[in-house]
């Protein structure tokens, strides 16, 4: 927590000295046909820290379309008491639209890649220790969010993305675990936990983005 607080406080103080260097972001993008940027979310919610990358096509100096992906922390039992751990990669296609020289808005759909283990009291011993079971889904979801993306003359980019949310539209089960379960009732506490994980919303804040225009 300390941490995600420090690194606020350091990136308002620095806000106004990039915003001045970056005052040319509008125009750069209007002579630049593609964006690709390395990104980092300190604080991916309900998953720890999650790195990626995204690449766009700059259509004109407002808007932006392209592919955004990236891959979570393992989170280690924080979501249930019967989820030992949880990870996941985001690929969305999305849109940003400019506002101002910098300050932007992204819409778009994306598919979530789950990957859970559950707790072994949940499981046959045997079957536990033969096959290490693993519940994994993708749910289709809805993307939004606000930020500011900077463009530079020496082609440099770098982007704060304030807050993003995305919204499950749908869940898919492709693994159960539940077939390995030591009871009919925890086979439905499996089951009813892969639900609720995998229409679980997710979001970041303050992810940090750095790379190039050209």
């Amino acid at each position: 927590m300390k941490f995600i607080i420090r690194l606020w406080v350091c990136t308002l103080c620095g806000a106004s000295n990039l915003y001045a260097a970056g005052l040319d972001s509008l125009a750069t993008r209007a002579f630049h046909r593609f964006s690709t940027n390395l990104t980092l979310a300190p604080a991916q919610v309900p998953f720890p820290v999650a790195a990626g990358a995204n690449f766009y096509y700059i259509y004109d100096a407002r808007w932006m379309i392209g592919i955004d992906a990236n891959h979570s922390g393992t989170a280690i039992k924080i979501l249930a008491s019967n989820v030992d751990a949880v990870q996941d990669t985001h690929v969305t296609l999305q849109a940003m639209r400019f506002f101002g020289n910098s300050f932007h808005v992204k819409m778009g759909l994306g598919q979530r890649y789950t990957g859970m283990r559950l707790t072994k009291d949940l499981f046959d011993p045997v079957k536990y220790k033969l096959y290490q079971p693993t519940s994994t889904f993708e749910t289709l979801f809805f993307r939004t969010g606000i930020g500011n993306l900077w463009h530079f003359n020496n082609r440099y980019s770098l982007g704060l993305n304030w807050l993003t949310f995305n919204i499950p539209l749908k869940n898919t089960i492709t693994e159960s675990s539940a077939r390995y379960a030591n009871t009919p009732d925890n086979a439905t506490r499996i089951t009813d936990t892969e639900d609720i994980i995998g229409s679980f919303p997710s979001g970041s804040f303050l992810q940090l983005e750095l790379g190039m225009v050209f």
